[in-house]
C-alpha cells in the first residue's frame, strides 16, 4: 500500500497486476484502494468486473467497510467525479439488493440502528454494522 500511496508511476506498475490483489481479503481490498487512490486516469479506466468483484463480495463475503472505502475511492479522483464509477456502482449496488444495502426503514430496523448509535456514544468501531451504514 505504501509502495503506491501518492505514486502514479507504482500505481500504474501494480494496476497492471489486478488479478493478484481481486480476492476476498480485506488487506488485498485495501491495497486497490491506494492503487486507485487519488488517480483520476486509473479510475476513469476502471472496468465493470472490477466493481462488480466489490459489490459481489459485499454480499459474500460480509458488509466489510474496506470493501466500501475501494468504491468511494474509485468514485471521485483528483477532485474530479467518475461519472462512470459512479453509475456501474449505483447499478451493481442496486441488483445486489438488500444482501448489500441496509435501509433501517421499520420500527423494528429503525430501534436496532438506534440501539447502535447510542451504544455508540464513545465511539463507533471501524468494523461495526454501524461503521458499514454511515459509509454507505
Amino acid at each position: 500500500q505504501k509502495f503506491c500511496a501518492g505514486n502514479p508511476g507504482n500505481q500504474a506498475l501494480l494496476h497492471k497486476h489486478l488479478h493478484l490483489f481481486l480476492t476476498p481479503g480485506l488487506l488485498e481490498a485495501e491495497t486497490m484502494q491506494h492503487i486507485f487512490l487519488n488517480n483520476y486516469q486509473l479510475c476513469s479506466e476502471i472496468s465493470e468486473p472490477v466493481l462488480q468483484h466489490f459489490v459481489h463480495l459485499l454480499a459474500t463475503h460480509g458488509r466489510h467497510v474496506q470493501y466500501l472505502d475501494f468504491l468511494h475511492t474509485v468514485i471521485k479522483a483528483e477532485g474530479k467525479y467518475v461519472k462512470k464509477c459512479q453509475d456501474m456502482i449505483m447499478t451493481e449496488l442496486t441488483n445486489a439488493g438488500d444482501d448489500v444495502v441496509v435501509f433501517y426503514n421499520d420500527k423494528a430496523s429503525l430501534a436496532h440502528l438506534l440501539d447502535m448509535m447510542k451504544a455508540a456514544r464513545d465511539g463507533v468501531e471501524d468494523h461495526s454494522p454501524l461503521m458499514y451504514h454511515i459509509s454507505l
